[in-house]
């Protein structure tokens, strides 16, 4: 599971440097130090890659809105 994160996150960063269509799967081994048969391995294609990054980007906005709503005692103007 650490190499499927770690290729995850540096997808991401990537991605969010370079745009998807800049990016190519090659790129995104050597800057994760792996292989391109291991993203492979936990990803199909660069597209499901994209996906599953997605994913994680849209669970984490979502932890921090729970932790946001959660916070009674901050005022909202605090929070901005």
């Amino acid at each position: 599971m650490e190499m499927r994160r770690r290729i995850q996150e540096t997808a991401l960063d990537l991605f969010d440097r370079e745009g998807f269509e800049n990016v190519s799967v090659e790129e995104i081994a050597q800057a994760a130090g792996c292989s391109v048969g291991n993203i492979y391995h936990y990803f199909k294609s660069k597209d499901e890659l994209a996906i599953q990054v997605t994913q994680m980007v849209d669970e984490a906005y979502t932890a921090l809105e729970e932790e946001y709503l959660a916070d009674r005692e901050t005022s909202g103007r605090e929070k901005l």
